[in-house]
């Protein structure tokens, strides 16, 4: 049986984002966004070079990579011609917390 059902984050007195247990596990995964001179072929090197990864293009004109860290995918990207616009590697959890939405007090 768990220990709870939900779980809250505070930062500064406020409760900043709340999940579930299942919800919390994945937003403690890291996760890679990427984008390059050409969205498109790099995500599909990407997928065929990271069969483990979950790979999402956004509506953004980036990729979001989890399942694989940035060493392994800036190692990938050096290889393909595609110019790297940008390379950042961070958890859900701290774009839930630090993020644009305000606390919930």
């Amino acid at each position: 049986m768990p220990l709870a059902t939900r779980i809250g984050i505070l930062a500064e007195g406020c409760i900043r984002h709340e999940y579930t247990p299942d919800e919390l596990r994945d937003a403690l995964r890291q996760r890679v966004r990427v984008r390059t001179s050409n969205i498109e072929t790099t995500l599909a090197r990407l997928e065929s070079e990271l069969s483990n990864a979950d790979i999402v293009l956004t509506g953004h004109g980036s990729l979001e990579v989890t399942g694989s860290d940035l060493d392994e995918i800036s190692r990938l990207l050096d290889r393909f011609p595609e110019r790297i616009v940008e390379l950042t590697e961070t958890s859900v959890l701290a774009s839930d917390v630090l993020g644009e939405g305000g606390p919930i007090c």
